[in-house]
């Protein structure tokens, strides 16, 4: 059996990063409401925010963000669930982060809840911005393919990345973008527990090399 791979996204599948994502965006954008937030993620959030025409007081840099986002960081907590979540996939699959945050404050997240050991990799924004790299980052790595990956993260913007490496996404409601939102980009599965996400893993798996 070739090695597999699950690929997560961090901020709204493992940790619960919303509420202090969009507060510290509310700061780089003082007139951005949630409603116009949310959509920001139907496309790579760094490509999303150079685009927002929000007058004189918008400050738009990644730098910026993280000067204020990364001394919070703490104010983060896990998702309900994920703990127990990332424990069982790790028995069976090479679990790693492809994340928006920076790949310190992902490992000192990971850390604090004593689920680091579980990941082999972490490959956040300081990386490259595109995820579409990082994820061809990781297939070279370990020499993948496409198929022994899954992506598993709750936006959009996400998927399409994931697609344009040729990589299936699984996608989770409990994240930055509701389940509806996310049905419309056709993932492999929609998943609305954490406690199931192994299953559709599995499922995921045993389809893709029963197709090949």
């Amino acid at each position: 059996m070739p090695r597999r791979f699950v690929l997560f996204d961090f901020d709204g599948v493992i940790a619960d990063a919303l509420p202090l994502a969009y507060d510290v965006a509310r700061t780089m954008h003082p007139h951005m409401t949630r409603e116009e937030y949310i959509p920001l993620w139907d496309e790579n959030i760094y490509e999303s925010t150079k685009k927002l025409n929000c007058g004189p007081d918008c400050r738009r840099s990644a730098e910026e963000f993280f000067a204020e986002y990364t001394p919070r960081r703490d104010e983060i907590q896990i998702v309900a669930g994920a703990k127990e979540m990332v424990q069982r996939l790790a028995t069976d699959y090479t679990l790693c982060v492809i994340s928006s945050s920076l790949s310190l404050d992902v490992m000192a997240f990971l850390e604090r809840f004593e689920i680091a050991q579980h990941f082999a990799d972490i490959l956040g924004m300081d990386v490259h911005e595109s995820k579409i790299e990082r994820i061809n980052t990781i297939l070279a790595r370990y020499d993948a393919t496409q198929r022994d990956c899954v992506f598993v993260t709750d936006t959009v913007g996400d998927m399409r990345e994931a697609r344009k490496s040729g990589i299936d996404a699984i996608a989770v409601s409990w994240g930055f973008q509701p389940g509806e939102r996310l049905a419309k980009e056709s993932p492999v599965a929609l998943v609305e527990r954490p406690a199931d996400l192994p299953a559709a893993v599995a499922v995921y798996f045993e389809n893709a090399y029963a197709r090949a």
